[in-house]
């Protein structure tokens, strides 16, 4: 039942069916008669991981912290994999940040990062990869703080560690990130520069919203150096995407810094 379960929940979760991943926890029954150990550990561990990341993405933060101390003390007490060590840390420092806790979360991502050098198990492709992942975290969550240089720092650390390795997903996600801490600093040009790069590499690999979300930085960037004709002509284009692709909330967003491009033009009708 156990291995059915946490199969189910792994698909469920590859398509965004969160409320029923955690209605199949809360009526699993089975759950009060099973015995770990270290056979089973991994297969309970990644149900587990399921349910909390199900839980974070509904905000139901009490819930999800449940579980995930839960998951915690059992990659501890029981004999789990650094794969499986290294996915939970990296939830738990999700989750302290989805919540407020900066500090530990950081924690959380500078601790995966050092378990994965010292681990004999991941080939260096996976290493890097790992790594990368965990700088581009500890990038963010500086972003959410407002240090942008770090956030920016920290991303540029992602790229060297996995740019000939990674899925170009992941290189067009840290370009963007970098791009959007540069617009943060008011540092138009470099914003520019580096949003142009993860335009085209998103267009290269159909990664479509974050064409889209590049192309809105670029457009911002260009407002900052006084071109703002341009940036009408850019964030369109953004537009055009998110609408293609019902992302209603991106298109109010992009409409407001369009309206933003027209009053410094003196297009009070527009």
């Amino acid at each position: 039942i156990l291995i059915l379960s946490e199969a189910i929940t792994t698909e469920m979760g590859q398509i965004g069916a969160y409320a029923e991943i955690t209605a199949l926890f809360d009526t699993a029954v089975f759950l009060n008669d099973i015995n770990i150990d270290n056979e089973n550990i991994h297969c309970y561990v990644d149900f587990l991981e399921s349910t909390a990341n199900a839980y974070v993405k509904l905000q139901e933060y009490d819930s999800a912290k449940k579980v995930i101390t839960e998951l915690q003390s059992y990659i501890f007490l029981y004999k789990a994999t650094d794969e499986t060590k290294t996915k939970v840390l990296m939830l738990v420092g999700q989750f302290h940040v989805m919540t407020g806790e900066y500090k530990e979360g950081l924690a959380k991502f500078r601790l995966t990062m050092q378990l994965v050098k010292e681990s004999s198990v991941f080939s260096d492709v996976k290493k890097l990869k790992k790594i990368s992942d965990a700088l581009s975290y500890i990038g963010n969550t500086y972003y959410i703080l407002g240090d942008y240089k770090n956030a920016i720092k920290y991303n540029e650390r992602a790229i060297e560690s996995a740019s000939n390795t990674s899925d170009p997903i992941y290189m067009v996600v840290y370009k963007h990130n970098i791009a959007s801490s540069h617009l943060e600093l008011s540092e138009w040009q470099e914003a520019l520069n580096m949003a142009t790069l993860a335009s085209q590499q998103a267009k290269e690999t159909n990664r479509n919203i974050y064409f889209a979300k590049s192309n809105e930085v670029i457009a911002r960037a260009q407002h900052g150096l006084g071109k703002s004709v341009q940036a009408i002509k850019t964030i369109h284009t953004s537009i055009d995407t998110y609408k293609k692709h019902n992302y209603t909330q991106k298109v109010v967003e992009a409409l407001a810094y369009e309206a933003e491009f027209h009053i410094s033009l003196g297009h009070w009708g527009d």
